[in-house]
């Protein structure tokens, strides 16, 4: 019996293959970040220029504890990560307003991707999915 050349499975991907394809997932990443750390520091000018620092960490805070409180009525479950954004958001925010120095809640985006990209790593090199475990039920597909 001779087996068909056309019909067989293709090979599984190399270990140089899937490097390239996390890379170009890295690169998309990366993207995403700047683009939205760029569009939040606009948004934040913005709104800073208008209204001062104070009120724009304000609404910053209410934004975001209604978005916390949404996902938790609407959802009956808040992503760890959303959760993780929103202390830092409390916290940081509280000590913009009380301190009056913006540098608090403008170093959050900062530690916020430092410990995202750790978590990714480490996940990585330890050959789990912490994506999944962290964003699993809002992205089912990961």
């Amino acid at each position: 019996m001779t087996s068909d050349p056309a019909n067989a499975p293709p090979p599984p991907p190399s270990a140089g293959t899937k490097a390239k394809a996390a890379g170009g997932f890295a690169i998309l990443v990366a993207a995403g970040i700047l683009l939205s750390r760029i569009a939040g520091l606009i948004r934040q000018r913005v709104f800073a220029h208008y209204f001062g620092n104070s009120i724009a960490t304000g609404a910053f805070m209410a934004a975001m504890m209604a978005a916390l409180a949404y996902s938790a009525i609407r959802y009956r479950y808040v992503s760890p990560l959303l959760l993780f954004s929103g202390v830092m958001v409390v916290v940081l925010g509280g000590l913009t307003i009380w301190l009056h120095n913006e540098t608090f809640i403008k170093i959050k985006p900062t530690i916020y991707y430092c410990v995202v990209a750790a978590m990714l790593t480490f996940g990585l090199a330890t050959g789990r999915n912490l994506l999944k475990m962290v964003l699993g039920t809002v992205y089912p597909g990961l």
